[in-house]
């Protein structure tokens, strides 16, 4: 036995945020929906580069900038730095790493034209048996919409906190008894 619900179709009021400028009474329209597709595409921009880091997934984390970007971690920064070269260093850097988990959330995007800049909060965990090293604080990453999609040209991390338990070491940190390179 099937069960198929018939429903009228109903036009979408929004109730709470309303990207429409605060008329509660707005009725969907195509730029709204335009945005709303716009936003949705940025979150999910930003989720696939924690899902390519955390997956050790290159090409996916790859996926997610322009080929050139600015980048600020922290204070490691780099100026119109090649992509590629990026997302080496960061498989270099999470493979000292048994596994990492990075959750970002509470998106604010804004949008102007084919720009935006997606601010959201971030805690971050590289994990070892031996320890890990716990971050918590913000991205506040520029984006532009390209012929394949919404793309990262600014990544900037701001650190609120880190926790560093066990043995664990941060990223570029080396133990006392280790031999300088």
């Amino acid at each position: 036995r099937t069960l198929t619900l018939k429903r009228p179709p109903v036009e979408y009021t929004p109730r709470l945020a309303d990207p429409t400028g605060g008329r509660k009474d707005a009725r969907m329209t195509e730029a709204t929906l335009s945005r709303l597709l716009d936003r949705n595409a940025i979150v999910d921009v930003l989720s696939c580069y924690a899902r390519g880091i955390d997956r050790r997934d290159a090409a996916l984390l790859r996926s997610c900038f322009t080929d050139v970007l600015d980048v600020n971690m922290g204070g490691v920064q780099h100026r119109a730095i090649a992509a590629e070269a990026w997302v080496e260093q960061t498989m270099k850097l999470i493979a000292g790493y048994q596994t990492t988990q990075h959750i970002i959330s509470n998106h604010l995007v804004e949008l102007e034209d084919d720009r935006a800049v997606c601010r959201a909060e971030v805690q971050a965990q590289h994990w070892n048996p031996d320890g890990a090293w716990l971050l918590g604080g913000r991205y506040e990453d520029g984006l532009v919409r390209t012929a394949d999609g919404w793309r990262i040209d600014r990544l900037a991390l701001h650190i609120g906190w880190t926790e560093t338990t066990g043995k664990a070491l941060r990223p570029g940190q080396r133990r006392s008894e280790d031999p300088a390179d």
